[in-house]
C-alpha cells in the first residue's frame, strides 16, 4: 500500500504486509511510469524526505529522468573505482590472479554478478550459453589480488546490488520471472495514478513517522565492453 501526500505530488511512503515503511517518489517520464525509493521512514524525518521529494519533482518538471540518473551515477561510481584499481596493478607491474564482472542491461539494471580466472573468455562462453545473453549491453571487469577477495566481492555484490540472475546470496530475485520482465520492457513499475488524481482516502498528508566480450573486441582501460 502507498499513501500519498497531499503537498508534493508523486512523494509518498510505501508500507508492506511486513511492516517496512519506505519514503517513495513517483512520476511518470514519457510513457514509462517510474518509482524511487527514497530510504526508510527510520532513516529520514519526514521534512527532510519531502525536500528531497520536492527537488525530484522539480527535475521531472525539467525534463530530467531521476530513476537513470541514479542507476548511471552508480555505474559510472564503479567504473572509476576499477580504473584505479586497474591502475594500480599496472604501476606495480603485477598481473591480477582474479577477475570480478557484472552484466548490465541498457536500462542499467544489473543482470549478473562472477568471477573467473580468465575473465574474457568467460564472457565468451556468456555471449553463447547464458540466459541473459541476448540482454547484455555493457560489461564491467574489476581486478583482484586474489581469487579469495573475488569471492568475497562478489557475495557482498550479489547481496548488495541484486543482479537478476544471480540466485544464491539472493532471495529478491527468479530469473525465469526476469527473463520475462526484462523481455517485455525495461520498466517494471506497474502504472499508477500520479498523487494529484489519488483517490481522496489514500491521499493524505504523511505524519512525522513516531563486460560478455565477443571475440575481436578487447576492453578498455576501464575495463568495460559494450555488447550491442
Amino acid at each position: 500500500m502507498i499513501i500519498f501526500d497531499n503537498d508534493v505530488p508523486g512523494f509518498g511512503i510505501r508500507i508492506r504486509a511486513s511492516g517496512s515503511r519506505n519514503f517513495i517518489f513517483q512520476y511518470k517520464y514519457g510513457t514509462r511510469h517510474r518509482r524511487l525509493t527514497l530510504g526508510p521512514v527510520t532513516a529520514y524525518g519526514i521534512v527532510k524526505a519531502r525536500e528531497i521529494a520536492k527537488d525530484l519533482y522539480a527535475a521531472v518538471r525539467l525534463g530530467r529522468d531521476p530513476a537513470s540518473e541514479k542507476i548511471e551515477a552508480r555505474i559510472r561510481r564503479t567504473r572509476d573505482r576499477i580504473v584505479d584499481k586497474f591502475a594500480s596493478f599496472i604501476e606495480r607491474g603485477t598481473a591480477p590472479a582474479c577477475y570480478l564482472y557484472r552484466h548490465y542491461h541498457p536500462s542499467g539494471d544489473l543482470l549478473y554478478v562472477g568471477i573467473s580466472l580468465s575473465a574474457l573468455k568467460r564472457q565468451i562462453d556468456h555471449i553463447r550459453e547464458a540466459d541473459w545473453r541476448t540482454f547484455i549491453y555493457q560489461i564491467v571487469i574489476e581486478p583482484f589480488e586474489t581469487r579469495e577477495e573475488a569471492l568475497e566481492a562478489e557475495q557482498v555484490a550479489i547481496r548488495t546490488e541484486f543482479p537478476k540472475f544471480n540466485t544464491m546470496h539472493n532471495g529478491r530475485r527468479h530469473p525465469v520471472r526476469e527473463i520475462a520482465g526484462l523481455g517485455s520492457s525495461i520498466d517494471r513499475v506497474p502504472p499508477a495514478k500520479p498523487a494529484e488524481t489519488q483517490p481522496e482516502a489514500t491521499r493524505t498528508a504523511i505524519p512525522a513517522p513516531a563486460y560478455a566480450s565477443p571475440p575481436g573486441i578487447l576492453p578498455s582501460a576501464a575495463a568495460t565492453v559494450m555488447v550491442s
